[in-house]
Formats: structure tokens, C-alpha cells, sequence
């Protein structure tokens, strides 16, 4: 697949930056970031980078601070303050993430540049119409919206923001988990669409789990309230007549057979334990807990027998590595762990 950074002239962009460009190609540089406001952000997201590392300050490289920031982890969140179940906190990680991963326009996480270097763009220009944030497995990635909402995406999700978010509406699409903080306006409700619901924020934060490859979405409130309906992405149409009201400590969920349930003080850690770096399991159904655990580490936990499908974990990870993590599990209901490579299968000790 071909690198849509390709084309950008990160030499000049260097020179540029550096303030070592003729007159003619400076005024070049200037009309090419006044045609588009993306170019603006991505000059000023190498720049960002750049100058966070001092070794770089003699030699200004703009293409090596894209690999730089490349190679780097969307974000990697160091342990903050635990929730409190019935007194949910602002997560320590949020200010410094989205200083960090709030660099709209470059190679985050799995989600690539859109602007191209083609001078000032023509009004027959194609224009983008929706930026798509992607993490891959093990990773997570903290953003900040232009209303100044912010988001954290979990691992192996992907959330889909329209051009001209904030302006008319604000609606996001999302595929996997996130946690929200919103930034409450009555005129422009906020909304996350999800493949079968609708979470509307009525002043809140709160977390979507929302995956395809699960039956259940879930949406539970750490703070205000929201408002759950069925729905799809892309759909405008109003909160379905079932909807429910999901208040602080609740969690509202859209069931296998498409009904939708409310329950009273649910567990938050276990839902907003991620954002913290923790895995936080409380009778959860052993085939859930071990996709949750795949997800996070990047590797493949099965069952060799669907029968023990049946059981449940209660268990709370922090920095063990995947393999002791699965051997803990396994140990935890008298399982043998078998490993080739990334692949974790647990059978019956007898077996």
C-alpha cells in the first residue's frame, strides 16, 4: 500500500522550519498551509515533536521526526489514581495524552496522514469527509476533538469523526471501546453510534464497549448521565422509543436478543480500569475475559474445550506479562496453559 506521506517535501518542510528557504519557496510554503488547514496541523505537529527532543535541535529532519513519532506508541499510560465505584475522578493520564496524541493530520497509532503536498488546493479539490483513528492490539490512543471533547481508545478499535465535527453537529462513529470525556452543549448533543446503538451525552463521561465480534454493547457512566438507544452508524434518526437514561455508577446494555437493559452500580473497574493500565475482571464469563486479555497483549488466548465457556473470572492485572497473566488464569481453574508463539491454548489438566 502506497504511503500517503510520500509526496509531502519534508526537505523544504525542514528548510521552512528551520527558516533557511529562498524567499519564492517560502511564500510557496505559506500559501500551501493557508489552502488547508490540515497542512497547518501537520507542520505544527512535526514541529511539536521535534522540539520535544532536544538531541534533534541541531539538525532539523522533518522526515525523521514522522518516523520518530511512527514509531511510537499512541500512548503509553503510566499508572494514575483507581476509580472509586460511586465517586469516578478526572484518569491523571488525560491532560498529558492529549498533549501527546492530539496531533491531527499524522501517523498515529495505525491512522495515516490525508494531506498531500499539491501546492494550494483547487475548489475541485477532493476534500476529506472523515478522519479514522485506528489501534491495533496492545495499544491505546488518546485524542482530543476540536470541541474539546477527548476520547481514549482501547485496543483494536476504531472511532470515525466526520469533517466539520463541531461545527453543525457532533457525532462519532466507533467500532471497539472508548472512553469519553464530553464537553456538554445542549445545542449540539453529542453522540457515539455504534453498529446497534446510540449513546447520547446529556453532561457525562463515560465508556463505549462496542465490539463486532461480541453480541453485548455496552455503555457505562462514570460521571452525568447519558442517554442509550438502539441505532446504527451513520443514522440520524432519533433515540429509539426503549431507550434508556444511564446515570452515574450504571450501565446500560444492548443484549445478544436486542433488548436493552439497565443496571444499577455496575462494577466501574472493570470497565474503566483499561484507561489506567489495569485488566479488571468481576464474574466475568471466562470466553469474554480471555478475547479482553487477547486484545490487550496482542496475542491469542483460546479454550480447547467450549465447555469451560461456562466458567467465570474475578481477577484484577496490572504489569504481568501476557504469558503469566494466562498462566495465572489457567492456574485459577486448574487449567494447563499449551504456548506456540503468540498462541495460548488452555486445556483440562487431564487432557
Amino acid at each position: 500500500m502506497t504511503d500517503p506521506t510520500d509526496d509531502i517535501p519534508w526537505e523544504t518542510l525542514a528548510a521552512f522550519l528551520a527558516g533557511e528557504l529562498p524567499p519564492e519557496e517560502d511564500a510557496r510554503v505559506h500559501a500551501w498551509l493557508a489552502a488547508d488547514s490540515r497542512n497547518e496541523e501537520l507542520l505544527a505537529a512535526v514541529r511539536a515533536v521535534w522540539e520535544g527532543s532536544a538531541a534533534n535541535r541541531r539538525h532539523y529532519d522533518a522526515e525523521a521526526m514522522l518516523r520518530r513519532l511512527r514509531a511510537t506508541e499512541p500512548v503509553r499510560v503510566q499508572p494514575a489514581r483507581r476509580f472509586a465505584a460511586g465517586a469516578p475522578r478526572r484518569p491523571a493520564w488525560l491532560g498529558q495524552a492529549l498533549i501527546a496524541a492530539s496531533l491531527a493530520g499524522l501517523a498515529v497509532g495505525g491512522w495515516w496522514l490525508t494531506s498531500r503536498w499539491a501546492g494550494p488546493r483547487s475548489a475541485h479539490s477532493p476534500s476529506l469527509t472523515v478522519k479514522e483513528y485506528r489501534t491495533p492490539r496492545g495499544q491505546r490512543l488518546g485524542l482530543k476533538l476540536a470541541d474539546g471533547s477527548s476520547v481514549m481508545m482501547g485496543p483494536a478499535s476504531t472511532l470515525r469523526v466526520a469533517a466539520g465535527y463541531g461545527a453543525a453537529g457532533r457525532s462519532v462513529e466507533l467500532d471497539g471501546e472508548a472512553y469519553f470525556e464530553v464537553r456538554h452543549d445542549a445545542a449540539r448533543p453529542f453522540s457515539v453510534r455504534t453498529e446497534h446503538t446510540v449513546a447520547r451525552d446529556l453532561g457525562t463521561r463515560f465508556v463505549v464497549r462496542a465490539y463486532r465480534d461480541e453480541p453485548i454493547t455496552d455503555v457505562v457512566v462514570a460521571e452525568g448521565k447519558v442517554a442509550v438507544g438502539k441505532g446504527s452508524p451513520g443514522a440520524a434518526a432519533p433515540l429509539s422509543p426503549d431507550s434508556l437514561l444511564v446515570q452515574a455508577g450504571d450501565r446500560g446494555r444492548l443484549a445478544g436478543d436486542g433488548q436493552l437493559v439497565l443496571a444499577r452500580r455496575a462494577n466501574l473497574d472493570d470497565y474503566l480500569g483499561w484507561t489506567e493500565g489495569r485488566l479488571v475482571f468481576h464474574d466475568t464469563p471466562l470466553p469474554d475475559a480471555l478475547r479482553r486479555i487477547s486484545r490487550w497483549y496482542d496475542v491469542d488466548v483460546r479454550l480447547a474445550d467450549s465447555a469451560l465457556g461456562s466458567r467465570t473470572l474475578t481477577a484484577s492485572f496490572h504489569d504481568e506479562p501476557a504469558p503469566e497473566v494466562v498462566r495465572l488464569v489457567a492456574a485459577s481453574f486448574g487449567l494447563r496453559v499449551e504456548r506456540d508463539g503468540s498462541v495460548f491454548v488452555l486445556r483440562r489438566a487431564a487432557e
